[in-house]
């Protein structure tokens, strides 16, 4: 593989998750699982992993990358 398809792909990957903001997802995931592990009797905390577990869901399958 030669360094302008290395940098394409990158850039692609780059763009796509910019686009389906996939990464801001995840840090919210991130934190609610947080949450969930401090305070497991609180159902809010069951609910936001329920809730950004389909948010991420649903930008994957509106990522270009999937086609």
């Amino acid at each position: 593989m030669n360094v302008e398809r290395l940098y394409a792909i990158s850039t692609a990957i780059i763009d796509d998750i910019n686009q389906t903001q996939s990464d801001i997802i995840l840090q919210r995931l991130i934190s609610s699982l947080q949450n969930q592990i401090n305070a497991p009797q609180q159902p809010q905390g069951q609910q936001q992993v329920s809730q950004h577990l389909t948010s991420l869901y649903n930008a994957l399958l509106k990522s270009s990358s999937n086609k």
